[in-house]
């Protein structure tokens, strides 16, 4: 194939057919082209061919990088929610300790969360410095702390008010609290 354009003479009706090449004789007509003379066509395809190959490749690695982006938010989830897993307090799991000390003629000394309405057990907010419970923490092997919950005190279990009344209502110089 050839790439010509033609034009009409106005005076004479003859077409003149031109090519990127050269203008084309009747005796080139009549034999096959030379390498020299081949038509600039084919390389317009070898050169298109090329850039499909180019847009293939590049195609094949973007979709790598986009496979590579993929797994790499998976283990980014699978870290978050092992992160997750184990940053969630397990109050369910977590057993229950059971403590008891001498209150010694103390007071308690902690500041329980009473504001937990149809909720089994109290909150403790805050282990105070002077108290019952501070000196036991003082040697104690598992000691009482801020953010744990009593579940029961001296045998009973209910809500945060029960609990309350059950400590007032202590006449001994000994506590017991279960807590998680």
């Amino acid at each position: 194939m050839f790439a010509c354009c033609a034009t009409v003479d106005d005076n004479t009706s003859q077409i003149e057919i031109t090519t990127a090449e050269a203008a084309v004789s009747e005796k080139s007509l009549s034999t096959p082209p030379t390498a020299a003379e081949e038509p600039v066509v084919e390389e317009k395809k070898e050169e298109k061919q090329e850039a499909k190959t180019d847009e293939k490749i590049e195609e094949a690695k973007t979709d790598e990088k986009i496979e590579e982006a993929k797994a790499g938010e998976k283990i980014e989830e699978k870290k978050e929610e092992d992160k997750k897993e184990e940053e969630t307090p397990a109050a369910v799991e977590s057993p229950e300790i059971e403590v008891s000390f001498p209150l010694n003629g103390k007071p308690l000394g902690l500041s329980l969360d009473l504001a937990n309405p149809g909720g089994m057990g109290a909150k403790i907010i805050r282990v105070k410095e002077e108290g019952a419970v501070a000196e036991y923490n003082k040697t104690a092997a598992t000691p009482v702390k801020d953010g744990q919950s009593i579940m029961e005190v001296l045998g009973t279990r209910g809500s945060a008010q029960e609990l309350l009344e059950a400590i007032k209502a202590n006449k001994t110089d000994k506590m017991t609290l279960k807590l998680c």
